[in-house]
């Protein structure tokens, strides 16, 4: 884990689906199934993760779906 992050670059469900093209309910299904990153931690608002981590995994799902 991180010792330290910038929150500025923290990020819910809904701006990890607007990243990944998704709409967040896609998202959260797609986070049910397992088939996104974990996240960062679990809040009571919510699951955040690390901005960088959702680019990564947006950007080889899109690679993928291009394929």
């Amino acid at each position: 884990m991180n010792a330290l992050v910038d929150p500025q670059e923290l990020i819910g469900s809904s701006e990890a689906a607007k990243l990944a093209e998704m709409t967040t309910h896609a998202f959260k299904v797609a986070r049910h199934r397992g088939q996104t990153p974990e996240p960062l931690v679990t809040l009571t608002c919510g699951p955040i993760w690390i901005r960088s981590q959702i680019e990564e995994w947006a950007a080889i799902r899109h690679a993928k779906r291009l394929s």
